[in-house]
């Protein structure tokens, strides 16, 4: 047990039954008995904490019986069992709050993500119900025989339901109907989709412009039935230089460079090639091609185009066109005809482009 000093207020440590403690501060002997624990213990209760009533309790059990020891002790227990139960209140008050906390920021997170569940699904709601009626008007385009109007848009509800298949179906009665440059970009569109591609082939078959004549202003060029090419005229940068060529299907002249077309939808040029003119080699699925001032423009069969040569005025840049099925190369400009019969121009936009466009 221990007690305080007298002297210094250090604490002495003593067993029952010692007659005297000695302090280790300040080396004081003092003597023990019942009068002087009592007031000890008396002091401890007074510093009223839970070190200090433990101590004082340990104190007042040490002398039972003496003047009110034991109601004291009992004092100090209830009031020690007070303060520690105060002190697990405050946790669990601490804990609860804590808990009331989280709780708290999970309803906003549960509200933000219900919100959020309910912006999808209206969303979702709100698309679906716009292909639902966009596919209605589709259908009743289709019924009214507005072939041209119903593949595109079925097209453009592509994964919705079987808008392919109905982009297949008005593109084969456009076909039927002969009306081949309306139907080549649907066909072209549904790569790989049942027997499109014969269509589309057939399509091109009657569409394509293949020129078996060309000539610029120094040389002309013909094309042969066996698919071979004669040249005449200036050859000062062998635009004229084609007596090897074979399996081709088309001819177009530039300035002093001469473009060929072949059965396998290969590309070969000679002549002059200050502009990569002439840069043709890489090119394939080629279906129709036509040159003029020093650039040079293919027709693919997908109804996309391509372009090499002098761009002074963008003339070459066409990479972003689609449903084409007519190319011609101008001056300084392409200009290509789209299925639906409108225009596309790349390259210089002067009046004269305009009134063509329209």
């Amino acid at each position: 047990m221990l007690f305080r000093c007298k002297n210094c207020g250090g604490l002495v440590a003593f067993q029952n039954g010692d007659a005297a403690g000695t302090c280790k501060g300040c080396g004081l002997k003092q003597e023990i008995n019942e009068h002087f624990i009592y007031e000890q213990a008396n002091l401890f209760a007074l510093e009223n904490t839970e070190e200090s009533l433990e101590q004082a309790m340990n104190l007042y059990r040490a002398v039972p019986g003496w003047k009110d020891a034991n109601q004291k002790y009992k004092d100090c227990r209830t009031q020690l069992g007070r303060m520690r139960w105060q002190k697990e209140s405050a946790l669990l008050k601490a804990e609860e709050t804590r808990f009331e906390a989280k709780i708290s920021k999970l309803k906003k997170a549960g509200i933000a993500v219900l919100a959020v569940l309910l912006i999808c699904i209206a969303i979702v709601t709100i698309v679906t119900l716009y292909q639902f009626k966009k596919y209605n008007t589709a259908a009743e385009f289709f019924v009214s025989a507005q072939y041209a109007r119903s593949a595109e848009a079925f097209r453009e509800l592509n994964g919705y339901k079987d808008a392919k298949a109905k982009v297949y179906i008005s593109a084969l009665e456009l076909y039927k109907a002969k009306r081949y440059k309306e139907a080549a970009p649907y066909f072209a569109w549904l790569r790989g989709y049942t027997d499109n591609g014969y269509y589309l082939k057939k399509c091109w078959e009657r569409i394509a412009v293949l020129d078996s004549s060309a000539s610029s202003a120094s040389h002309k060029v013909e094309l042969k039935e066996d698919g071979t090419v004669i040249a005449s005229g200036e050859n000062d940068k062998g635009q004229c230089n084609v007596s090897d060529w074979t399996d081709i299907v088309s001819v177009a002249a530039g300035d002093r460079y001469t473009v060929g077309l072949k059965k396998d939808g290969t590309v070969v040029a000679v002549g002059e090639n200050e502009d990569g003119q002439c840069n043709v080699e890489s090119w394939t699925n080629i279906i129709s091609i036509s040159a003029k001032n020093g650039h040079t423009v293919g027709l693919k069969a997908d109804c996309t185009v391509v372009a090499t040569g002098k761009n002074t005025d963008g003339q070459c840049n066409v990479s972003d066109w689609a449903d084409i099925v007519f190319i011609s190369a101008g001056e300084n400009y392409t200009l290509g005809q789209k299925g639906d019969g409108s225009t596309v121009i790349a390259g210089k936009d002067d009046s004269d482009l305009k009134s063509t466009s329209d």
